[in-house]
């Protein structure tokens, strides 16, 4: 195992290689004042109870709101290294996080907000927590942006507010300075030690060492005591983050930085605490020299590409009009690429605040801290709620208007032309989804989302493929989306060279798929109310039904290529299941549920969703035990199903490909099963709900004998 293990990293030793081992250096024991943490911390009727009093305070403070959520989580940990170079350490690491989210209704309007706090070597951080002083900033922002207006897409200046606003450079950046990057060819700044990658006026810093902040810790993963490393200065790069691995394959030197999740884990050069140093302004002089751009408070989740390319919706922001914040606008994202925008940031002010998160890598998922000061960003491109074609005026999402593909084709191809790019696809899609959930009579939780993704393929003179996400269809947009795909071909994988399917053109089945109009919020909650009261109702030992959701979905998706494929479809889809818990006295809880799906809410069939659930419930009541043998076993269609599914890679090409499949390519015209035993995949089944009539290349879906 250990030799192989070596092998997947590149260092297996050879015939002629000597074992330098001399045995363990003396014991370093970074745990032995940290015995008590666990002891010091909060119990869980405790932390409860601070959480009731922070939600209580969300009530108090909010106004329309139709959920409120706090919630607490504690990780303890103990490490022990032990390394053939003499490493021999134990740490204790303790990490707690506490959030407050809301969800604020009124007729049409509609904000979700949170906040999360975090803390490491703190036992009793929860009990400092200023409990009614966050809520009021978390609802004073949802009410804030409740009635805000959506902003005006474009390529405008943006001010990024400090603490998580660092998101943007942990993602975008901070992961391209990994040697684990570097060893994947995948980083645009390998070469670049030495060169201005970014403005002068930006210093980047990552680091263990401050105090309670959550990606600090006494060593790393293999062992080595966390240093403060200057990855950028005055916009010079000057170093990357590396792990013991990352040092031998790469040569640049460890920076503490070996980190994983736990030991399941091998581990990978990995961000701490990593954020841009201040600056000499005050964040009023930032803003104040905007003419017309965006101000960033708060900033929500994003995706990253594999060489820089981002995008992250903005929670709170405001316009910034002749040098002052104006009125609050919702709906921003922001979209760019790391060595584009690095140099952009011109202004750094001098209120540098760090945020915690969580950051999932290679290693695993670990605490890690985000951080800047103000920043500002001399031009960045700020896409909109909608997929907005300023063109044609096509939109997709609240819009009643449908996305045009045929213009959308049009347009790409000239775009395309012009930037003499002669293969090229893109794939979108976008969603507006409304769900609930109940607990005894009460709304549990309520969201509303707008989703949209677009990817852009782009094929270079030898056949590499570069890619890039937007959710800007303006030409601007597109152009640069266009182009970020090109530059990224160069860094394509010889070995994955995807080509357009040869059906993309082809002619495509019709679906009988009804548009539905969404139903409100409200009465999908009053729905789902009632639907757990009639299940409740039906046995006097079902006590709760833990786990239920009533959703809707309008959706819409697209795929259009330079060969001339242009694929476009619509669907409404909806949703219900019931889980219900019973239990009577001397025997084990036992639970069952049921599901239901449909083109829209109004069409379910929630009377038998709620028969199957609490016939399936009832019926595990008087269960007995079984004896261990080998049976003759009846299988219904589902379960059947069930257990085909646990096989599926013997038919999935990728898992063939990959190694991981039980089929090979030579397996076509073996017997696999029972001669009279027929296994279909048919993705147009009329009672498939969520039938597509292509695939992701565009290719039409048809049946499939698989057995």
């Amino acid at each position: 195992a250990l030799e192989q293990a070596l092998g997947m990293l590149g260092l297996a030793p050879t015939a002629s290689s000597v074992s330098s081992f001399e045995g363990l250096k003396d014991f370093c024991d970074f745990a032995a004042t940290k015995a008590d943490w666990l002891q010091r911390c909060p119990g869980i009727q405790e932390a409860t109870g601070t959480l009731l009093g922070g939600t209580s305070a969300l009530e108090r403070h909010g106004h329309h709101l139709q959920a409120r959520r706090g919630s607490y989580a504690r990780d303890w940990q103990e490490v022990l290294v032990a390394a053939s170079d003499g490493t021999f350490a134990r740490d204790i690491r303790l990490h707690q996080s506490l959030g407050l989210n809301v969800l604020a209704a009124d007729g049409d309007h509609r904000a979700g907000l949170g906040r999360r706090y975090g803390t490491s070597g703190r036992p009793d951080d929860l009990r400092q927590w200023d409990a009614d002083g966050s809520a009021q900033e978390v609802c004073s922002s949802a009410g804030t942006m409740l009635y805000a207006d959506y902003v005006e897409a474009g390529q405008m200046p943006a001010v990024l507010a400090n603490r998580f606003g660092g998101v943007i450079f942990h993602e975008a950046c901070g992961h391209l300075l990994e040697t684990t990057q570097v060893e994947r060819g995948t980083t645009p700044f390998a070469d670049k030690v030495g060169d201005l990658i970014a403005h002068e006026a930006v210093t980047a810093i990552d680091e263990g060492l401050s105090d309670g902040a959550f990606g600090s810790l006494s060593m790393d993963d293999e062992g080595m005591e966390p240093q403060r490393t200057v990855l950028i200065e005055n916009g010079v790069l000057k170093r990357f983050l590396s792990d013991r691995a990352g040092e031998l394959r790469t040569g640049h030197a460890r920076t503490g930085s070996g980190r994983r999740q736990g030991h399941s884990f091998a581990a990978a050069s990995r961000m701490r605490n990593t954020f841009i140093a201040a600056g000499p302004h005050t964040p009023d002089e930032l803003i104040g020299s905007v003419d017309r751009g965006l101000y960033c408070k708060s900033m929500g989740g994003g995706s990253v590409g594999p060489t820089g390319q981002f995008n992250f919706a903005v929670e709170e922001g405001y316009l910034i009009e002749n040098g002052k914040l104006t009125k609050p606008v919702k709906g921003a994202t922001l979209i760019g690429e790391a060595k584009e925008v690095m140099p952009r940031i011109s202004m750094c002010a001098n209120d540098l605040e760090l945020a915690a998160g969580f950051c999932g890598s290679v290693s695993g998922s670990i605490f890690v801290t985000v951080g800047q000061p103000h920043i500002k960003v001399d031009s960045i491109t700020v896409g909109g709620p909608l997929i907005v074609d300023i063109q044609s005026s096509a939109q997709v999402g609240t819009n009643s208007k449908s996305l045009n593909p045929i213009q959308l084709r049009g347009r790409l191809e000239e775009l395309a032309r012009s930037a003499g790019i002669h293969q090229w696809d893109l794939g979108a899609s976008c969603s507006t989804d409304t769900s609930v959930q109940v607990d005894r009579g009460e709304a549990k939780q309520m969201k509303g989302a707008q989703r949209s993704a677009i990817t852009v393929r782009v094929w270079n003179g030898d056949g590499l493929v570069g890619v890039t996400s937007t959710s800007d269809l303006s030409d601007p947009g597109l152009a640069k989306a266009l182009g970020g795909a090109r530059d990224a071909s160069a860094f394509g994988n010889a070995d994955e060279t995807p080509a357009f399917s040869p059906l993309a053109t082809a002619p495509l089945s019709t679906l009988e798929q009804p548009i539905h109009r969404p139903q409100s919020i409200l009465d999908l909650l009053a729905t789902l109310k009632d639907a757990e009261r009639q299940l409740l109702d039906r046995h006097q030992a079902i006590g709760t039904v833990p786990y239920n959701g009533l959703a809707q979905r309008s959706s819409e998706r697209l795929y259009l290529n330079s060969d001339g494929a242009c694929r476009h479809q619509q669907l409404t889809t909806a949703s219900i299941y019931l889980y219900a818990r019973a239990e009577e006295t001397g025997r084990k809880p036992r639970s069952g549920g049921a599901v239901r799906l449909a083109y829209g809410a109004s069409d379910l069939d929630i009377a038998g969703c709620i028969d199957e659930a609490a016939e399936r419930t009832i019926s595990h009541l008087d269960y007995a035990p079984i004896d261990t043998g080998h049976y003759t076993c009846v299988f219904s269609p589902e379960a059947f199903l069930d257990l085909v599914g646990a096989f599926s890679s013997l038919f999935n090409a990728r898992a063939i490909l990959d190694g991981v499949s039980l089929s090979s390519r030579e397996s076509l015209g073996q017997q696999l099963a029972a001669p009279f035993l027929s296994i279909h995949d048919n993705g147009l089944n009329p009672g498939n709900v969520g039938a597509s009539a292509f695939d992701g290349e565009g290719t039409p879906t048809k049946p499939l004998a698989l057995l």
